[in-house]
């Protein structure tokens, strides 16, 4: 969407802000305007904001804590990392500029999309799971429509306790089953279309809160 069209969206969800965990900033948005933009959205909320860079964290170590720094510097809250062909050591060091920068590292453990895995081993998640677990990542975003990925982490030994979030994209329009999701302690949904596109985004929100919770 433009700009102008997430400021508007930002205003009609005022609110329902307590509802929320964050506005997840994408890369288009970022193109069209400048990395200014996460600042201006930040002015307009209170809400937490989670910058998604589609897809961060797969270059160099050295460029990637450059990336970190000045979306940091921006004014976002999180930031999420997708190091599918990265390698560790990008992950690591994409973890240490986040907490370095004040900004939360979220990571992505394996796409939605047809073909995602195509160039990629058959157990890539599980060890970008438990690479991230030891950079000191604990917040992952895991794709609703693959709900059996997330049901076999849940048996990796560091996988777990309370100060773990798991976000999980691919809920409602894509079709990702609430009860599932939720038996697999998903705790925070990423939600685009569903909101934005509805006739009544504050209803819209408010009957997702209470389905979801």
């Amino acid at each position: 969407m433009s700009k102008e069209r997430a400021f508007s969206v930002i205003k009609t969800l005022e609110p329902v802000e307590s509802f929320l965990a964050g506005y997840k900033v994408g890369s288009l948005l970022v193109y069209e305007n400048g990395l200014g933009v996460i600042s201006e959205i930040k002015n307009r909320t209170d809400v937490r904001i989670i910058y998604d860079g589609q897809k961060l964290a797969t270059d160099i170590p050295n460029i990637t804590e450059l990336q970190v720094m000045l979306i940091a510097f921006s004014g976002a809250d999180e930031i999420i990392a997708c190091p599918m062909g990265a390698g560790n050591e990008t992950l690591k060091s994409f973890a240490k500029a986040c907490f370095r920068y004040n900004a939360v590292p979220v990571c992505v453990v394996e796409m939605t999309h047809p073909g995602a895995s195509r160039y990629l081993g058959k157990f890539i998640s599980s060890m970008i799971l438990k690479d991230a677990l030891a950079f000191g990542i604990k917040n992952f975003v895991y794709p609703a429509t693959k709900p059996e990925i997330l049901r076999f982490h849940k048996n990796i030994d560091a996988f777990g306790g309370k100060d773990i979030t798991i976000k999980s994209t691919g809920f409602k329009v894509q079709g990702g089953l609430l009860s599932q999701l939720k038996e697999l302690g998903v705790t925070e949904f990423i939600v685009g279309r569903a909101v934005y596109e509805a006739e009544d985004p504050v209803r819209a929100v408010k009957e997702l809160f209470n389905e979801i919770n």
